[in-house]
């Protein structure tokens, strides 16, 4: 497994063009590598092991994973876009693509992923237009090909990345490859100083279309209509569904009771207190 690490998480984007970040990392990942370009189709036969791009707050990862005998060629690629890619108009149409999807996903699609990026993003200091930018992409529409030379030259320059090498490689010279692919000499990294992003505590609102009251919860085992509302006049004693208090009884109630174990010995106890401790059956 290869994974390249870069100096460009999503921290970076600046006001306006929120998910810049993770556009550039796309076309890092799907651009031409001394090779025809590849796209998200062609990775499950060209990398049937896995591959993919991670795009956090601080860092982008591009990842990998390539068996024995692919290790060398996959190197080789990888290096070749270290030293630097060019990305194309076609390039920039199926990233834009690609990201739009996924940044629809994180931010609005899926409750799960929304709950995640729109609290953490909140925290940041976000404000509710800037996330409507992130899942929309509406920041991304008007870029084009050319301005990417210079983000993929400055974010992406082998002193701002970090590559890690995983797995297996018993018989694999990986220094002669590794000499081969990067030649001595070379600059070395910049100092890097983490930057520090202050959590603020708060009440943010984040409006969506078509919701017009609370949604039912959603963590519990029985099933619910995941587009019933509660009603906003009904009065509740507590948030979660009623089967979820039922359920808090019933084990507060087995907790005071005590429970009842099997002994390796083949004999009941009722576990309540040592004093009152006895044997209510032999089997």
């Amino acid at each position: 497994m290869t994974t390249t690490c870069y100096r460009a998480g999503s921290e970076w984007d600046p006001a306006g063009q929120e998910g810049l970040a993770a556009l550039v990392a796309e076309i890092e990942f799907t651009a031409a590598a001394g090779d025809a370009p590849r796209t998200r189709d062609d990775l499950p036969s060209q990398r049937p092991l896995g591959a993919g791009v991670k795009v956090t707050r601080h860092y982008a990862q591009l990842t990998e994973i390539a068996s024995t005998a692919q290790f060398p060629g996959v190197l080789h690629q990888v290096a070749a876009r270290i030293r630097g890619i060019t990305p194309t108009d076609d390039v920039l149409t199926r990233a834009r693509a690609t990201v739009l999807r996924q940044l629809g996903d994180d931010y609005f699609n899926r409750l799960d992923r929304s709950l995640y990026f729109t609290v953490r993003a909140l925290a940041a200091g976000a404000n509710p237009t800037a996330l409507e930018r992130y899942g929309s992409g509406s920041g991304l529409e008007k870029l084009v090909a050319k301005d990417f030379q210079k983000l993929l030259a400055d974010a992406y320059a082998p002193p701002n990345g970090v590559l890690c090498i995983a797995g297996n490689l018993a018989g694999v010279d990986v220094r002669r490859l590794l000499e081969h692919e990067f030649p001595t000499g070379e600059t070395a990294p910049a100092p890097y100083t983490l930057p520090r992003t202050d959590a603020r505590a708060g009440v943010g609102t984040v409006a969506r279309a078509g919701l017009t009251a609370p949604r039912a919860s959603s963590a519990c085992s029985r099933r619910r209509s995941p587009t019933r509302p509660i009603p906003p006049s009904t009065p509740t004693r507590s948030s979660s569904p009623r089967c979820c208090r039922r359920a808090g009884i019933r084990r507060r109630r087995r907790s005071r009771r005590g429970s009842s174990t099997r002994l390796p010995t083949n004999r009941r106890w009722r576990a309540t207190t040592p004093r009152s401790r006895r044997r209510i059956r032999r089997a």
